[in-house]
């Protein structure tokens, strides 16, 4: 198919000539006024992935953007970090480097996921920002008066179970001597997911499309009759 053919390349060289030394590029780095944030990228590094396959210069970009390991720019917006995570979680499944990602990166994502675990659809939570205008009607948000809106928190829910939904997945294809370790890791996050669930369910019907996108890239059935069975992700 030429259509689909040629779409795939435009997009894959699009992001080629975002492929710097060291990092992902922008046309905001390109202002002068900004630099990589982590999470940013993440569309752009799946694709580069498939695409290219630069495993070792996607390893140092998510390096050197780890807020679980240092301070990086913009790691108060609630979202970014989650989205380095899934970032991460794609270059593993991609290269397979079961030893850095357990050995390097696994506790960080570890300590970035907990965070967010034990403020799940807390009322009060200050995303900072989550999406814009046609995406979410939203932007920066958190200050007075402004809680960030119903669709952007569960927004944010969703993708916080859908990170946790990936780190079972990923903890999974390990393939090491810690075996029994990472089934303890496993069945902790798994009842995370089912709590995180339960919590969710009642909401549901509130998701807008965005919401319900995360919810579903994160294994839920979005399902809200009222015969359901609770256990049931």
């Amino acid at each position: 198919n030429n259509i689909l053919t040629r779409s795939w390349y435009t997009g894959a060289y699009a992001v080629r000539l975002t492929m710097e030394e060291s990092r992902l590029n922008s046309v905001l780095i390109e202002r002068g006024d900004r630099v990589a944030i982590q999470g940013d990228g993440h569309p752009t590094m799946a694709a580069a992935l498939v695409a290219f396959a630069p495993y070792q210069f996607m390893e140092g970009v998510l390096n050197r953007t780890d807020s679980g390991r240092r301070s990086v720019v913009d790691q108060s917006i609630k979202a970014y970090p989650l989205y380095w995570c899934l970032s991460v979680m794609d270059w593993y499944w991609a290269s397979g480097s079961d030893e850095v990602f357990e050995q390097y990166f696994l506790e960080d994502i570890r300590k970035l996921l907990d965070a967010r675990i034990a403020d799940f659809l807390q009322p009060d939570i200050n995303l900072v920002w989550m999406g814009w205008d046609d995406r979410l009607g939203n932007g920066w948000c958190g200050g007075p008066g402004d809680d960030c809106g119903d669709e952007a928190k569960l927004t944010f829910a969703g993708l916080v179970l859908r990170v946790c939904h990936d780190l079972v997945h990923s903890l999974w294809g390990l393939n090491n001597s810690s075996a029994a370790a990472n089934k303890s890791l496993i069945s902790y996050y798994q009842t995370q997911i089912q709590n995180m669930t339960k919590h969710l369910k009642p909401h549901l019907q509130s998701c807008g499309v965005h919401a319900s996108a995360n919810a579903i890239n994160a294994g839920m059935l979005l399902s809200t009759n009222d015969d359901d069975d609770d256990d049931d992700p």
